[in-house]
């Protein structure tokens, strides 16, 4: 961690040190603790869904293990954080696994244990899959 991001937490500048890795991340100087701590710091400055959508737009460099079960858990309980909830974040880890795993039978896998509808045609935005909206009556 660089000695500007350190030196604004020992401070407890929460602000200035958001503001410094969101320039490493422009940068593209910017690895998985990174996505954690700035994680972390969106939701401890009551910014839970810039941390969804950071942890959804990265997840393909997330990978799974027993501290990102622990600190998604530690997230939800503390702060309402869910890496998964809206269907945006979904699709865009849907989209993202198809093309590593086109053609096979994870993705319905992972879908279906989402809960969520998938509908096989092509889109604009992902032609592997259609995530549906639920539709509430």
């Amino acid at each position: 961690m660089p000695d500007l991001i350190a030196g604004a937490l020992a401070q407890r500048n929460i602000d200035r040190a958001i503001k410094l890795l969101e320039s490493e991340k422009d940068r593209g100087v910017f690895g998985a603790n990174e996505i954690f701590l700035l994680s972390y710091l969106y939701c401890l400055n009551g910014s839970v869904e810039k941390a969804e959508t950071l942890v959804a737009d990265n997840a393909a460099s997330i990978k799974q293990d027993w501290f990102v079960d622990w600190l998604w858990e530690k997230l939800q309980t503390d702060f309402g954080f869910h890496p998964l909830r809206s269907a945006n974040n979904v699709h865009r880890l849907i989209c993202g696994s198809a093309r590593r795993f086109q053609g096979s039978k994870i993705l319905k896998k992972l879908v279906r244990t989402l809960g969520l509808p998938l509908e096989r045609t092509s889109s604009d935005k992902c032609p592997h899959f259609v995530v549906q909206k639920s539709s509430k009556k």
